[in-house]
């Protein structure tokens, strides 16, 4: 489902848009509103990535309390910083890479390795350097670490990366939101 679909427009917009408004002075259950349509947003385009993208939010919550718990620019907390962008990056590489450094390693000694043609998850890009931001400004002591696994869930997975307003709301840390409009209406 895309935001211009008419799924999207007609039945899960409204549907996600009346049940926050019923939840506006309900931060919890809002969270817990918007995390589970975002899941649902994500899901009904690829399912199978699904676990993925919750395998992606549980490192990335672990990394950041580890990396909350260190001191300013440690060698513990540079570590811990270099460890969470190699998981990222080691996850973005495997989906959107492989497959093109197997067809060079094919080619440069002449094998030739079964191309695994890896779908794409949607979003993969955008999720991981997401996450990386996050640990970034972490390490760079912008804001502390989200310790409510339920928070993080919603604000790594949830529209209101693109939407500083969708944290104002509720709470969340929004210095890695990017404004777009289109997907800020369902936190209105």
């Amino acid at each position: 489902m895309s935001i211009n679909s008419m799924i999207f427009l007609t039945a899960f917009l409204p549907v996600v848009f009346v049940l926050d408004r019923l939840c506006v002075r309900k931060t919890a259950l809002k969270n817990i509103l918007l995390l589970l349509a975002s899941l649902v947003f994500y899901a009904w385009g690829e399912p199978i990535y699904i676990v993925l993208l919750l395998v992606s939010i549980a490192a990335n919550y672990g990394i950041g309390l580890l990396l909350g718990c260190q001191r300013d620019e440690s060698v513990a907390a540079k570590t811990v910083l270099a460890a969470g962008i190699l998981v990222n990056l080691g996850i973005l590489g495997y989906y959107k890479y492989f497959d093109f450094f197997l067809r060079i390693v094919n080619r440069l000694t002449g094998s030739e390795h079964e191309m695994r043609n890896i779908p794409l998850p949607i979003g993969i890009s955008f999720f991981t350097f997401g996450a990386i931001s996050y640990l970034m400004d972490l390490y760079r002591g912008h804001y502390e670490a989200e310790k409510n696994p339920l928070n993080f869930s919603r604000t790594d997975c949830a529209v209101s990366r693109f939407c500083p307003a969708a944290d104002k709301q509720t709470g969340n840390r929004g210095k890695d939101s990017g404004g777009n409009p289109a997907l800020c209406l369902w936190t209105w």
